[in-house]
């Protein structure tokens, strides 16, 4: 499951180092951070 996000998540990883990245992955499994990352928030 984890290497599923983590290609979901592909994009955000150049921007966001990979400490960061598999924060916000926990938190907004990576779909909702596409988003917008507030859209599991609320």
């Amino acid at each position: 499951m984890g290497e599923c996000v983590a290609a979901e998540v592909d994009g955000i990883n150049t921007l966001v180092p990979p400490t960061k990245k598999k924060r916000l992955t926990r938190s907004s499994t990576g779909r909702p951070l596409l988003q917008g990352g507030s859209a599991k928030n609320t």
